[in-house]
């Protein structure tokens, strides 16, 4: 299961190895998600069919629901997989264009960010669409190169490169600072 993840290494067919513990570089990896005392993820090869990945970044884990959440980037989708790593659902495609980063609220709230449209989007943990914050620009409340994210105490902060800035939003994705 899911809970006894502490480290997650990411095997392309090559046989390199990159780890991480939040963010993850999964530039044209076939990942096999491997947990200390714990199964082994398999996650598909490249492609655009239920299931496969065409250039995945970003994942978050869903302890309670032993689910594996991956920014499947060129295929503009959130792909939803067991904690075995079988395809389970999919969601996003109506609103994403490049998704990059994604974190789980603990509410059970998804904040996915997207690189194109340079702005982060919330979803239930379901896949429905609620809303969207940020556009490109360099304002209080705008993006020019978003690079992470993360949730925590009701908030979610969101890393800009590009400006180097954390910006802060509310769950319901209104501007802090």
């Amino acid at each position: 299961p899911i809970d006894n993840f502490e480290f997650v290494e990411f095997r392309c067919h090559s046989g390199k190895i990159r780890k991480a513990i939040d963010e993850i570089d999964l530039y044209e990896l076939c990942p096999e998600y491997v947990g200390r005392d714990s199964p082994v993820l398999r996650a598909c090869c490249r492609g655009t069919k239920n299931g496969e990945l065409y250039n995945p970044r970003g994942i978050a884990l869903d302890r309670a629901r032993n689910e594996v959440y991956v920014c499947d980037m060129d295929n503009n989708r959130i792909q939803v997989l067991s904690a075995v790593g079988e395809y389970v659902r999919q969601f996003g495609r109506d609103h994403l264009t490049e998704p990059f980063a994604i974190c789980i609220s603990p509410k059970d709230e998804l904040f996915v960010t997207d690189i194109v449209k340079q702005c982060v989007l919330k979803f239930r943990i379901t896949g429905e669409f609620l809303k969207q914050a940020g556009e490109r620009g360099n304002r209080k409340g705008q993006f020019s190169g978003i690079t992470g994210l993360c949730c925590e105490a009701g908030l979610v902060y969101v890393c800009d490169g590009s400006l180097q800035r954390i910006l802060i939003f509310d769950s319901e994705l209104k501007y802090i600072k």
